[in-house]
């Protein structure tokens, strides 16, 4: 994720593990530095006598080499309800598929519906019982008519495409493929087994679509590996987990909620005007990255596309955020606005000279370009 920051006293470039930087036309009685940079510094090592270190904690990206889509997905859930899914990698899932031999999850999570549903260990009759229409969840929106339809949800990352997707089923009766819009013939929707997929996937697959798949709850990561290797290189794809019948998908539209908003800019206070040097402000805005990070992580599809948040805040004399709202709003999630004023809230500044200070910084939000994952780490 890129967050752009700009602020109305200086332009600040904050730096993270996605990106934050900023622009904006200095204030006359201000000096503007050409560009600063946040990095979380590294701590000296304690000496060796008196460090402690502790036993290593397994990590729930590990799995064993008869682990399952069941095993995977729980993994998947972990990890997003621990905020550790975001990861730089090229890659879904990582193992040689060979006896005896470990499986990890590699992949940058994205989970579409919270939280992660388990997957059905009879994905073979839900499957058949729904039909031929299908319609995949991920974080940039639904693809296909969800009404009536099996629903997928993704939960690794693609780049921000829409359009027709290829779902492909790995149960234990074979492979089932359908399409987000169209039909296929009989051949290519399946039941076929799973070497037929080589040449099934590409015959189904529009120029263009992307590819998700799923697998019922018992299918091993090592048949799971193996219909993933079938996926052409450069086609976008990602994993995925269907939904019971009986969840519904999350509402798209949350426009309508204008909390934490004040488009007038902040209240009036009695407060006495202070003044508190750039630099200083500048120092105290690091926290600010990682939990904006954070933030934008839990937004909902129709706004994960990215967009800007002006916010307003005034920090009291003594050095906390006293009030804090959004003077605009481009993305409308109140989800996401209240969980970056409570970022803001949370920010602990200097103590002014002479009284409170008011800032505005506005806000550019947006995902990181990446490209394409690997199905499989070489």
């Amino acid at each position: 994720m890129d967050v752009v920051a700009r602020w109305s006293l200086f332009s600040l470039c904050v730096a993270c593990s996605t990106l934050w930087s900023s622009c904006g036309a200095p204030s006359p009685e201000e000096t503007t530095p050409d560009e600063l940079q946040f990095e979380e510094p590294t701590p000296e090592p304690a000496p060796a006598e008196e460090t402690r270190m502790p036993e290593p904690v397994a990590s729930p990206r590990a799995l064993g080499p008869t682990a399952t889509f069941a095993e995977l997905t729980a993994a998947a859930r972990t990890l997003d309800e621990q905020l550790a899914g975001d990861v730089e990698s090229d890659c879904l899932l990582r193992g040689t598929g060979e006896l005896g031999a470990a499986f990890r999850l590699e992949a940058d999570l994205a989970v579409a519906v919270r939280p992660l549903a388990q997957p059905p260990a009879d994905l073979a009759d839900v499957v058949e019982q729904r039909g031929g229409k299908v319609a995949v969840l991920s974080r940039w929106g639904p693809r296909g008519e969800t009404d009536d339809a099996l629903v997928i949800s993704s939960f690794t990352s693609t780049p921000p495409v829409t359009g027709v997707a290829l779902v492909v089923f790995v149960t234990e009766r074979g492979v089932y493929q359908r399409l987000t819009s169209g039909e296929l013939s009989p051949e290519l929707a399946g039941p076929f087994p799973l070497r037929r997929l080589e040449t099934s996937l590409p015959s189904a697959r529009p120029r263009g679509a992307d590819v998700f798949v799923t697998a019922s709850a018992g299918t091993s990561l090592t048949r799971l590996r193996e219909a993933l290797l079938f996926v052409p290189p450069g086609v976008v794809a990602a994993l995925a987990v269907s939904l019971d019948s009986t969840v519904r998908p999350p509402a798209t539209n949350t426009r309508g909620n204008r909390a934490g908003m004040c488009p007038d800019g902040l209240p009036a206070s009695d407060v006495e005007r202070g003044e508190l040097d750039v630099e200083r402000l500048r120092d105290a805005l690091p926290p600010l990255t990682e939990a904006g990070a954070r933030c934008f992580t839990t937004t909902r599809a129709e706004s994960a596309t990215g967009g800007r948040v002006e916010v307003a805040f005034r920090v009291s004399p003594d050095g906390s955020v006293d009030h804090a709202c959004a003077v605009r709003d481009e993305l409308g999630d109140a989800q996401l606005r209240e969980c970056v004023l409570r970022a803001v809230r949370a920010l602990r500044f200097p103590e002014p000279s002479g009284g409170a200070v008011d800032v505005q910084l506005p806000i550019l939000l947006r995902p990181a370009e990446r490209p394409a994952p690997a199905m499989i780490c070489r």
